[in-house]
């Protein structure tokens, strides 16, 4: 990672994958002046149970420490502690059994109705 910033003054990151925050903390600490803006791809499964849909991207967190909320804590400490641009998008699922919109083309790919792009 340190080689592949070497020699850039800025860059921005999007995130797809990070379980904790370790793997961020490393990222931060290293090359916190370097990013210009950091992305991370969260999920709504953070929010706390019980919410009723539509669900205010203010609404409250869950408190436990399943691994996108730990690292959504993270980073809002960490943009605390030093200059971290960042923003945190939470999508609905992308994949399960009848979830989020991975499933709804796979099932149509799977069914033979095909999938319309404009």
């Amino acid at each position: 990672l340190r080689s592949w910033f070497e020699g850039r003054l800025t860059v921005s990151i999007v995130d797809l994958g990070a379980l904790s925050p370790g793997s961020i903390e490393l990222l931060h600490r290293a090359h916190a002046d370097q990013i210009e803006h950091y992305v991370f791809c969260s999920s709504t499964s953070v929010y706390a149970s019980g919410l009723s849909a539509p669900v205010a991207e203010d609404a409250p967190t869950a408190q436990s420490d399943t691994p996108l909320n730990a690292v959504e804590r993270y980073l809002a400490k960490a943009t605390q502690e030093r200059p971290f641009p960042t923003t945190v998008l939470r999508s609905t699922p992308v994949f399960g059994e009848g979830r989020g919109m991975l499933s709804y083309f796979l099932d149509r790919l799977l069914f033979g109705e095909g999938i319309l792009s404009p």
